[in-house]
């Protein structure tokens, strides 16, 4: 199950100017401003949770149920309702046609179709933009409660594009669920919506368990995970979280763990993103942070018990997880030692990509592969139904956990990387945000292959 933002993409860009001459010329901002030119418009389907959901669709060849909000019946007085008419069944039937179950997208009276309209000059660069986004804050938190206890999904990732209340009603009807839970930040501007004083609670009980920022959105969760750890020194779960230097905003690179492979350069390069990663981690354990065109970075914080208990397993081997040098880290609570845990890391390098057409929804794409991929990894489900792990929040020595294996996870891990970075080429080969390719490619024929483990 996806919940999140569905938009339609509104793309105008100018063609270029024909001189007298016959030569064109480009059509920039200063040239444009005040006057009306010729150019050529797109429509197309938008929106970070419909795009993720549609690779997820493309990928297991199920429909992935898709929770989002549309414009509703015209309000009299309220203005026109023309857009709201045109856009919400086309929406609505392109969503089913890509593969995906619309049948929970709830259409909001009196709101609007969401859209994002965009003037671009001759050479392809954004002038302006106007975003008109207001429908999702309209959903009811009791539309998403109602569709988990409705369709049970074992798996759930939910968009910045909802509302706080949205957010806390998604991780609260998961609670005593096996469900694994991701939040992909859409944006700088949303992404602190997940670490607001509201959802303390639910994320310090370990609810949320995948994140998938960029290197921007995770630095501003990194300040909204540090806000609320100091601005809440007096509960109990939250004073557990973070040693005092995080509190304090200084601590260095001893706190998180890194490979001895790693150059000296590679750790200097990441000090700063390894660090907001960990003041994330207290809330949030598993963080997949897309890093552009220098690929991306997994990094995990688990309790020392699951990690050892990890190390147990026959054949285990440390080399190949990159987890030999991983070093165990005690938190400090009012001078009580608190339950030890590890922080592991490891980076993957972005493939070379040819014939590149446009990188919008390349991120959604890896996005969605990733959460199918975790989705589909059956030895942590067997793992999960023997009580082998420890999941959610250890009350005793508040730990937020990541209720996966370790072993299991990092085992996995290059296939779950080499899957997303292919996602996201196929996507960037495109003009599409998400590639029809994505149904034969290799991850999907291999899916296809396997009996289903569980249900989307």
């Amino acid at each position: 199950m996806v919940i999140g933002g569905t938009v339609v993409d509104i793309t105008s860009t100018a063609d270029p100017a024909r001189l007298v001459s016959g030569q064109e010329n480009d059509v920039t901002m200063n040239s444009m401003i005040h006057s009306s030119h010729p150019g050529a418009t797109r429509i197309s389907l938008g929106g970070v949770g419909r795009n993720v959901a549609e690779v997820i669709s493309r990928l297991d060849n199920q429909n992935c149920v898709f929770v989002s909000a549309v414009g509703g019946q015209h309000v009299p007085g309220q203005g026109s309702s023309a857009t709201d008419d045109l856009f919400r069944p086309w929406l609505v039937s392109e969503v089913a046609r890509r593969g995906m179950d619309n049948h929970e997208i709830h259409p909001i009276r009196g709101a609007r179709t969401a859209t994002y309209t965009a003037i671009h000059d001759s050479t392809g660069n954004l002038l302006s933009a106007v975003a008109d986004m207001g429908v999702f804050e309209l959903l009811p938190p009791s539309k998403i409660k109602e569709a988990i206890a409705k369709h049970k999904p074992r798996t759930i990732c939910f968009d910045a594009n909802i509302s706080v209340e949205c957010m806390k009603a998604t991780l609260e009807a998961c609670r005593g669920q096996d469900i694994h839970t991701f939040f992909e930040p859409t944006s700088v501007a949303k992404c602190g919506r997940v670490l607001d004083s509201t959802m303390a609670a639910s994320l310090t009980d370990g609810l949320l368990r995948f994140a998938t920022p960029n290197e921007y959105e995770l630095q501003e969760m990194a300040t909204h995970a540090r806000k609320l750890m100091s601005n809440n020194p007096d509960d109990v779960l939250i004073k557990g979280l973070g040693d005092r230097a995080i509190v304090r905003g200084h601590h260095d690179m001893d706190s998180v763990t890194t490979k001895e492979s790693e150059s000296q350069d590679l750790q200097k390069e990441y000090t700063s993103l390894l660090l907001d990663a960990f003041s994330v981690s207290h809330f949030i354990p598993t963080l997949f942070i897309k890093l552009g065109a220098k690929g991306v970075l997994v990094f995990q914080r688990s309790q020392l018990n699951a990690y050892q208990e990890s190390r147990q397993c026959k054949d285990f081997k440390v080399e190949r997880l990159d987890l030999e040098q991983s070093k165990v880290i005690s938190d400090e609570k009012g001078g009580q030692d608190m339950s030890p845990f590890t922080v592991t890391w490891r980076s993957f390098p972005a493939n070379k990509v040819s014939g590149i057409k446009s990188v919008t929804g390349a991120g959604d794409s890896l996005v969605g592969s990733v959460v199918t991929s975790l989705h589909h990894l059956g030895d942590l489900r067997v793992l999960l139904s023997e009580n082998k792990l420890v999941q959610g929040r250890d009350r005793k020595n508040g730990h937020s956990t990541t209720g996966v294996d370790p072993f299991a996870f990092w085992k996995q891990m290059d296939r779950v990387i080499s899957d997303a970075q292919a996602a996201a080429a196929l996507t960037m080969q495109t003009h599409e945000t998400v590639s029809p390719s994505l149904s034969t490619s290799p991850q999907a024929t291999l899916l296809a292959s396997k009996p289903k483990v569980i249900s989307s």
